[in-house]
């Protein structure tokens, strides 16, 4: 399955189902788009489309399943950083450069959650606060570092 091009003329425009036509014929292997693009503003799929395409990844239960799995890993991972014995160089570096890519997953996921859900609605969770501000925290302490 493949999103047809944006081009000009209305094929770029959703279906009344919501679905996004393919370079198929019309009815096959149309790609659903939940949370319909007519719920925005929009005169253009793509200015809408990735907003649309960030609340669905944000509303996905595999998403935040996904997401608590990377927070449980990273809970294992800062579990394992000790100071008390000594711990190889080698084993440091892997933990850095984990804890990196966990750090930019999350920030990845805020960002999706905002555009999602935009400012408003994300606020509205109290975990996405706490989460925001433990990302924006790191980000912080990335930046100095």
């Amino acid at each position: 399955m493949k999103i047809n091009k944006i081009a000009s003329g209305d094929s770029h425009h959703a279906d009344d189902k919501g679905a996004i036509p393919t370079d198929d014929a019309p009815g096959e292997d149309e790609i659903p788009v939940p949370f319909l693009v007519e719920k925005y503003d929009c005169k253009f799929l793509y200015i809408c489309y990735p907003r649309v395409v960030c609340k669905w990844i944000s509303l996905n239960s595999a998403f935040n399943l996904l997401i608590t799995v990377f927070i449980v890993v990273n809970t294992l991972l800062l579990s394992l950083d000790s100071y008390s014995y000594p711990v190889s160089l080698k084993k440091l570096e892997v933990l850095e450069v984990l804890n990196e890519i966990l750090h930019w997953i999350f920030c990845a996921e805020m960002i999706i959650k905002l555009l999602g859900l935009g400012p408003k609605r994300y606020a509205q969770d109290s975990f996405n606060i706490f989460d925001g501000t433990v990302v924006i925290i790191s980000l912080a302490e990335y930046i100095v570092t």
